[in-house]
């Protein structure tokens, strides 16, 4: 049995997925879950494997509205990764987009601004300054910014944003997005102000 458990897991996983495709989720959840039972039990030091089955996990509990245990699979996920590879590495990103998503979905926005701020961090150490990606957290983080009511933050943040999507044609729904944001954002403020 420990000799084989390689392809027991393998096995598990495929069905995961198979589960998965089939939109049967609590099934996928325990058939990845049966792997990694095995994997800690016979490889504890196979990390990587474990972390992306968390992810697999809190993917689905996303999915299914269970944020709670979703973020706990992902905090896990994102704490093996952290701790196995450079911090720029893009599962990383990916993982703190799927946290800040998650804390979102529950109207956790300060919790997802923290994420958000980690994967600017991340992406601007990483990337040049006008990337795409950049665009995309500055936009993200003004919405955080938003919906806590920090109007004036999130404005600059969607100017912020702008600014790099203006300087890519195949921008232009994302540029509209963050110029309608900015004009919302401004008549508030303005309403605000007069009052």
């Amino acid at each position: 049995y420990p000799e084989s458990y390689t392809d027991i897991v393998n096995s598990l996983i495929n069905i995961g997925h198979i589960k998965y495709s089939q939109t049967k989720l609590d099934d996928a959840v325990d058939y990845y879950s049966r792997a990694i039972v095995l994997l800690k039990e016979f490889d504890s030091t196979n990390h990587l494997q474990i972390a992306t089955i968390f992810y697999w996990i809190g993917i689905i509990r996303n999915r299914q509205r269970s944020f709670d245990r979703a973020i706990e699979c992902l905090e896990q996920c994102l704490k093996i990764r952290e701790a196995s590879l450079f911090p720029g590495e893009s599962d990383i990103t990916l993982i703190l987009s799927y946290l800040s998503e998650t804390q979102q979905a529950r109207n956790q926005y300060h919790i997802a601004l923290a994420y958000e701020m980690k994967l600017f961090l991340i992406r601007e150490k990483n990337l040049s300054p006008n990337h795409q990606n950049i665009a995309q957290s500055l936009s993200n983080i003004g919405e955080c910014y938003e919906h806590l009511n920090q109007f004036k933050m999130a404005l600059e943040y969607y100017k912020q944003a702008l600014s790099i999507y203006v300087q890519y044609s195949s921008n232009s729904f994302e540029q509209e997005t963050m110029e309608d944001n900015i004009d919302r954002l401004s008549t508030i403020l303005n309403i605000l102000e007069i009052q």
